[in-house]
């Protein structure tokens, strides 16, 4: 068995003539997946569906559809709940992408569309899951919060957002419903908040309050190094199409489940929609979220419409339907105070070979790609410019970077780098961005104000992660001490 027998045996990429993109096809035969199924699809329940196609945008692009029966056995396979369940990232052979859940079809049935096909492989017909759609919690990120501060979102707002995660630290060493609060809303930790749900101490059980410990740990060094603020009233989910043509352009619709609660609950009215990476002030949408009756069966997925002059997810950071998650938000003081049109994510041409690629191609492009990859220093310059403009992120030099970050997320697909010129060079950083070998200055923005704050917290000591020892706890049964901590107030 040689090396080429084996790539054969993957599927047929003889009609890709882009290097990149054949590397990232044969990757998607290395993606960890869990099969699905109790077997293998047949040929008549896996169908083939047009796309939604207008302005020559793909409005379907990377979703199809999945029946009741079939995505109730994947979840009852893999130990998902069914009443949340509203749709699976899939592998099938050469196909991937998401399929959503469709009441309307019958039996046991996958319906796929030409956006989801990448190669050729037809002896592969497992239903193997990725992922799932689940609800996560929102976190803003300094890309998101330098946009949000240049839309006119007030700098108390992010202030406000960062005291009460700080007030929740100091108050879940001590009190068994503020802890409980903080693990559902950052979704941490099922089997801590079930411990508090059974009636467990927080201030008397060893374990539980060391797992507490952690996520605090772990949540201060996000807020330091990243300013990761958690948004109680927004959620993070992944994106579908409307299958049905009711949502209007405009329009989206949201019923969300925690893992906690027995029933879902229907978001109305205004929302703001954004994706990771953003750098683009018309990353972020506002959209009006509906109570649709037609969607109702979709549960923890952000529906967007099939209908308008252009995708709302495309709008949105240039995404798609294969996947990506979104940010959606509806608390109303991180509402802008202005809106920017989105951004024109048409890149060039990717670089054709006009033939077959073999491996020396890949290889060759594999170097290209090291050598040649901005991706890291066009995001760090578009911070550090937002941070220092008058304009934010509106400056024309962060607009500019904007579209080179869109061309370095796609040079593996495309072939072509993006390149940065000198005069979009930074050569003073801000200090939250913890540059010890560059020019730093301090950053009188929100973000370098939040940095600042956490840093004087851990720096002198004033926020405990735990306010009081941990005490020993004695086992009967074993007859000796099973834990003892002698450092209680640990700090980043």
């Amino acid at each position: 068995m040689t090396a080429d027998a084996l790539r054969r045996r993957m599927g047929d990429f003889s009609s890709i003539n882009i290097p990149g993109k054949m590397a990232a096809r044969m990757g998607q035969c290395f993606s960890t997946t869990n099969i699905g199924s109790s077997r293998e699809l047949s040929p008549h329940e896996w169908q083939h569906i047009a796309d939604v196609e207008r302005n020559g945008y793909v409005f379907s692009d990377g979703v199809g559809t999945i029946s009741t029966n079939l995505l109730a056995e994947v979840a009852e396979r893999l130990g998902y709940n069914k009443q949340t369940l509203s749709a699976i990232q899939i592998r099938v052979g050469g196909v991937k992408g998401v399929l959503c859940h469709d009441p309307t079809l019958q039996g046991r049935l996958i319906c796929t569309r030409p956006s989801q096909e990448k190669f050729i492989a037809p002896n592969s017909r497992d239903l193997e899951i990725c992922s799932r759609a689940q609800f996560l919690p929102c976190f803003l990120n300094r890309q998101i919060i330098s946009l949000l501060s240049t839309l006119g979102v007030q700098d108390k707002v992010f202030e406000n957002l960062q005291d009460n995660m700080l007030r929740a630290f100091r108050g879940a060493s001590r009190d068994n419903g503020i802890a409980l609060k903080m693990l559902r809303e950052s979704g941490s930790l099922e089997i801590a908040q079930q411990m508090i749900e059974a009636g467990i101490n927080v201030d008397r059980e060893p374990f539980l309050r060391m797992l507490l410990k952690a996520l605090k740990s772990q949540r201060l060094q996000d807020l330091q190094l990243k300013t990761r603020l958690l948004v109680p009233d927004g959620c993070l989910l992944m994106g579908v199409m409307d299958e049905t043509g009711t949502l209007e352009y405009g329009e989206c619709f949201l019923q969300i489940q925690r893992w906690h609660e027995s029933n879902p609950t229907i978001v109305s009215g205004k929302v703001i929609v954004g994706k990771n990476p953003c750098l683009h002030p018309g990353d972020i949408l506002q959209l009006s979220a509906i109570d649709t009756p037609a969607l109702r069966h979709l549960v923890n997925v952000v529906v967007f419409p099939q209908k308008g002059r252009r995708p709302h997810p495309n709008e949105t950071g240039g995404g798609d339907l294969d996947g990506d998650m979104y940010s959606i938000i509806w608390d109303k003081s991180l509402f802008p105070a202005e809106s920017f049109p989105p951004m024109d994510y048409e890149g060039p041409p990717p670089k054709d070979l006009d033939r077959p690629v073999t491996i020396r191609d890949v290889t060759s492009f594999f170097c290209d790609f090291i050598q040649n990859d901005n991706l890291g220093p066009i995001a760090n310059a578009h911070l550090a410019i937002a941070d220092r403009s008058e304009q934010g992120a509106f400056d024309q030099r962060c607009i500019e970077l904007a579209r080179l970050h869109s061309m370095a997320v796609d040079f593996p697909k495309t072939g072509i780098p993006a390149t940065l010129p000198g005069n979009l060079r930074v050569g003073a950083y801000p200090d939250f961005m913890e540059k010890k070998d560059k020019t730093s200055y301090e950053s009188h923005k929100v973000i370098g104000k939040l940095f600042r704050d956490i840093k004087d917290l851990t720096r002198h000591g004033s926020l405990q992660l735990i306010d009081s020892p941990i005490e020993a706890a004695y086992d009967s049964m074993l007859g000796e001490f099973i834990y003892d901590d002698t450092t209680s107030d640990a700090m980043l």
